[in-house]
């Protein structure tokens, strides 16, 4: 039983026996295309060693890479550097350009924008007989007792203004004109196209000027002193005031920079006149340089910001303003006196007792004479533009270049009251109901 028992056991326990013939794998199916692709690629090997690699080396990549990221850096660096320097150039343009204008940019180019646009001449004006008719810069202005107006050369009305005062007296500069009322006590500024500004002073006004920067002066009565002086900027603010204790003051002038003026003072003693001239800076009440004359100073003009041109009865001298200098112009009466924007002046002269003796005097902008025009007519007025002087005597208008070349002559219909020197080609004349062109003959 025990026999029968172990034998049952081993039957149980026993593992199956396993054939050690090997087993055949089914073969797999060649794929023709797949067959023919690595056929395709499959590439003839080499023969010989096996050629090495060269290490990669990291530094190589690492400078590659901090080169072109420099050289990035540099030109976003050089590309704003440029920018910075066009802005700072434009900048740096317009603000020497609003320097070099006479009142600043803006206004110069309103001013500019008026004059464009379709005109016509002639033009009939408001100013029915007129009492002053002159161009400066641009524009052709006109005044009688009621009306202020300003044209364009081509006849295009700009403003017309009733000015409201009983004796108006107009002084013009390049790009603002002042209009004040002798011997009462308005004044008003205009440019181009518009009035800036106009206010009154306590005191009767004797004369007034304005400046090419917009400073102006005005001179009145005063009750402690014998008359004074005050100076404005081109905003209208007080910058300097001089009072006259014993001498009256007959005509002021300011510098075409606005930092100086200049005054002509006149005594009288047992009928005998004395006069003297002041350049006055706004530091001090002493005069910077004074000149004295055995005469009458009746008017002085600022030629630039280097010479005053002092006019009496019988003489006309060129003085500095910031040296002790005098230049005689003319030794006998002078009898018109005209200028122009670019800085030319021009005197008409002559003997008290002859009419037809007369001389024009040429004075550039630097203060030598570059012309004396004999003149053996009666001259009715001149005007200066640029580089043309018109000498108007009765219908006959003579131009000349401001060497004293004469370049022709025109004729008119009838007399005008007025003539302006525009070109070498025409001039403007004015009667009393229009302007209108005249071309040279």
């Amino acid at each position: 039983m025990a026999i029968k028992r172990i034998k049952r056991k081993i039957k149980k326990t026993a593992k199956p026996v396993i054939s050690k013939e090997p087993v055949q794998k089914p073969q797999k199916q060649p794929n023709p295309m797949q067959e023919k692709t690595i056929v395709k690629n499959k590439q003839p090997k080499k023969s010989g060693p096996k050629p090495k690699q060269p290490k990669r080396n990291y530094n190589d990549d690492y400078n590659e890479s901090f080169s072109v990221v420099r050289g990035s850096r540099k030109l976003k660096i050089k590309n704003r550097v440029i920018s910075f320097a066009v802005i700072a150039l434009i900048i740096l343009s317009v603000i020497l350009i609003h320097f070099l204008t006479p009142t600043g940019l803006v206004e110069s180019i309103h001013n500019k924008v008026s004059t464009l646009g379709k005109g016509e001449l002639p033009a009939t004006v408001y100013s029915q007989n007129s009492e002053q008719f002159l161009k400066y810069g641009d524009a052709v202005l006109t005044l009688n007792d009621s009306f202020f107006e300003v044209y364009s050369n081509n006849g295009k009305l700009m403003q017309a203004v009733s000015h409201g005062m009983s004796d108006p007296v107009l002084e013009a500069s390049e790009a603002r004109f002042l209009i004040y009322d002798r011997s009462r006590y308005s004044i008003s500024i205009f440019n181009y196209s518009s009035k800036l500004y106009q206010t009154t002073f306590e005191h009767n006004i004797i004369s007034a000027a304005i400046s090419r920067s917009g400073s102006y002066a005005v001179v009145t009565d005063s009750d402690m002193y014998m008359n004074s002086v005050y100076v404005y900027n081109k905003n209208n603010k007080l910058v300097y005031t001089w009072n006259s204790a014993t001498s009256y003051i007959t005509d002021v002038a300011v510098s075409n920079n606005g930092k100086a003026i200049a005054v002509a003072l006149v005594n009288a003693k047992g009928g005998i006149y004395s006069s003297s001239v002041y350049v006055l800076d706004f530091n001090s009440a002493s005069p910077k340089v004074k000149y004295d004359y055995d005469g009458l100073i009746s008017s002085v003009s600022v030629l630039n910001s280097n010479f005053v041109l002092a006019n009496g009865t019988d003489k006309a001298m060129l003085l500095g303003i910031s040296s002790n200098s005098m230049t005689e112009i003319a030794a006998s009466s002078v009898r018109y006196f005209t200028s122009a924007s670019n800085g030319y002046s021009a005197v008409c002269h002559g003997r008290q007792n002859n009419e037809k003796d007369n001389t024009i005097t040429v004075i550039s902008k630097k203060g030598e004479i570059t012309a004396n025009i004999k003149a053996d007519y009666i001259v009715s007025s001149i005007s200066l533009s640029d580089r043309y002087i018109a000498v108007h005597s009765d219908k006959t208008i003579i131009l000349f270049d401001v060497d004293g070349n004469e370049i022709g002559r025109i004729t008119a219909d009838t007399k005008p009251l007025f003539v302006a020197a525009v070109s070498k080609d025409f001039v403007l004349a004015i009667d009393n109901t229009r302007i209108y062109k005249l071309n040279l003959e």
